[in-house]
């Protein structure tokens, strides 16, 4: 009987030594993604979201001042099926509201999902 305690103490020995290396990789796998995602989220992710908002903020900036100098009436006239100036500039700005949006989630999701490893 003690012979076989004894051969369970080493096997239980052997599975705490593999759930060890199982945190071990699964940190290192959680830091690499972490910082994949940091790199994705920084660069790929902020750089949309910045074109979105110049491409608002030129639109804004074609009605008040350049060619069109459009009074509010011009704003919201039509011509034929075509959307209004205000029609294009309301679905930029959602747009662009809405992509800003989500990669505010991204990073929320990022500092929630991933929290730093716990010291050992």
């Amino acid at each position: 009987m003690e012979g076989m305690v004894k051969k369970y103490q080493q096997k239980f020995r052997k599975v705490k030594e593999e759930m060890s290396r199982w945190d071990e990789l699964q940190s290192r796998l959680l830091s690499q993604f972490r910082n994949s995602s940091f790199i994705i989220q920084r660069e790929e992710f902020h750089g949309i979201v910045f074109f979105l908002n110049k491409i608002l903020r030129d639109g804004r900036q074609l009605v008040k001042a350049g060619s069109i100098q459009a009074a509010p009436k011009q704003l919201q006239q039509r011509i034929g099926i075509k959307p209004s100036l205000a029609d294009c500039l309301d679905g930029l700005s959602l747009i662009y509201e809405m992509h800003q949006s989500e990669y505010g989630n991204y990073s929320l999701l990022n500092v929630l999902h991933f929290p730093p490893p716990h010291c050992k």
